[in-house]
């Protein structure tokens, strides 16, 4: 092989691999406004209440009140103090507004802004599509 076809083979085979990284995602399913809607969200707002005044007054228990076993063992009291440190030059927030609901497998994947003096941030509080809900996932986008 020449160093010309060489180079040549590499660049095709690089722009295959990128091309292949750049697959489209699966579309999200939401779930539509209506009663199924309106039950999750009756439980997942008041867990991202919870979620939200504990971090902005530092209390753990509060914190993780609704979160599952798997939860628990995950967000320590360690983590949490992390996650706080991370926002609390952001506090107060002054709002806290429902996005969307997404089905994602077992769970649902609701979706909030919340709204601080300097910051807007999306927080993805998962939980169970089995009763009772509980928080089986947190994200912070």
């Amino acid at each position: 092989m020449t160093k010309h076809n060489y180079i040549l083979f590499i660049t095709i085979l690089s722009f295959l691999v990128t091309l292949s990284a750049c697959k489209a995602q699966p579309t999200p399913e939401y779930v539509p406004e209506g009663a199924e809607r309106d039950s999750i969200t009756a439980d997942a707002d008041i867990f991202a209440r919870h979620i939200q005044d504990g971090m902005e007054t530092k209390d753990f228990i509060l914190f993780s009140k609704d979160f599952d076993s798997a939860m628990l063992n995950a967000m320590t009291s360690a983590s949490f103090e992390k996650l706080y440190k991370q926002f609390e030059g952001f506090f107060p927030s002054s709002s806290l507004e429902l996005i969307n609901v997404q089905k994602a497998g077992d769970y649902f994947a609701v979706r909030y802004k919340v709204t601080y003096p300097e910051k807007i941030v999306i927080m993805r509080v998962v939980v169970s599509k089995t009763e009772p809900r509980q928080v089986s996932g947190l994200w912070f986008e």
